[in-house]
């Protein structure tokens, strides 16, 4: 729990590391679960700090990032999230409704796991934190 406030610390105070600088954490909107579960459905990546994305999954550096997530159509499909990447990590996330008819969804990491030949300390120095 130490460690955790420590890396969270110490991104809040280096700020937000260059996109390109370190991508080797990962943001998956299409979980290979995501079949099994009724109440889950997959999301489309749209933007990550204000970058448009064209692919599932992003690549992305460690640090706070501002994510921007759709899921299917009708109103408000689009929603916007604050997430705290961890270097080396890939996240699954999926949009989490009440009933499998509900139009409104919240996000959910639905899991999350280490990339493989991936040193979390060189992840931090090339991001800057």
């Amino acid at each position: 729990m130490k460690l955790l406030l420590s890396v969270i610390s110490a991104m809040l105070l280096a700020g937000c590391a260059s996109m390109h600088s370190a991508p080797m954490s990962e943001l998956n909107g299409n979980p290979p679960t995501i079949r099994l579960a009724k109440l889950l459905s997959p999301l489309k990546i749209l933007s990550v700090d204000g970058k448009i994305q064209g692919s599932n999954p992003v690549l992305l550096a460690p640090g706070i990032r501002s994510v921007v997530l759709q899921s299917g159509r009708g109103p408000n499909p689009d929603r916007q999230y604050q997430m705290l990447i961890a270097p080396c990590t890939r996240y699954y996330l999926a949009a989490e409704r009440e009933a499998v008819t509900s139009r409104t969804w919240e996000m959910k990491i639905v899991s999350s796991e280490q990339v493989g030949a991936c040193d979390p300390a060189e992840e931090r120095r090339k991001a800057g934190i």
